[in-house]
């Protein structure tokens, strides 16, 4: 069988449905809360690609959306003081499971790495995680303790 290609694309108002779709299973689509969720979160999503630009990235296998990445630039997060535009918060990378390791999730994290060096004119750091590139696998090299909280310096040597 020939394998299909990938094609990465910003989220904009005319393909907001189709980042949403991806990561709803078929049977809840029809659901009134969440179809409820959906005109909430569409319009969050449209919100945000006007005032700050791109969101979320989606995948097309053959003008299907089969994946998907969510985050928000660290600049336009109003809690968080800080003017670096070379700094995302990644909300999530999804791939539907009958496409995942075919490089879709890895595609959707290097379009927008490419995007964020071009728009910077420097290197793209990604320091929370570091990639495995074994197909989706993401390896994450901080410490945690129990509650969520990074651990001290003290508490990683225990």
């Amino acid at each position: 069988m020939r394998e299909m290609s990938t094609t990465v694309v910003d989220l904009d108002e005319k393909n907001v449905d189709d980042a949403l779709d991806v990561c709803t299973s078929p049977s809840v689509r029809n659901e009134a809360d969440y179809l409820r969720g959906c005109e909430i979160r569409k319009k969050w999503l449209s919100d945000v690609c006007r005032t700050v630009g791109p969101c979320a990235k989606v995948a097309y296998v053959a003008n299907k959306p089969v994946g998907a990445i969510e985050y928000t630039p660290l600049h336009s997060i109003p809690y968080l003081r800080t003017k670096r535009k070379d700094a995302l918060y990644i909300h999530c990378i999804y791939v539907q499971k009958r496409y995942r390791h075919r490089g879709i999730g890895s595609a959707l994290l290097d379009s927008l790495t490419n995007e964020l060096t071009n728009r910077t004119r420097s290197s793209a750091k990604l320091p929370a995680a570091r990639l495995s590139h074994q197909q989706t696998k993401f390896t994450d090299t901080r410490k945690w303790d129990s509650s969520g909280i990074r651990a001290s310096e003290e508490s990683r040597a225990t």
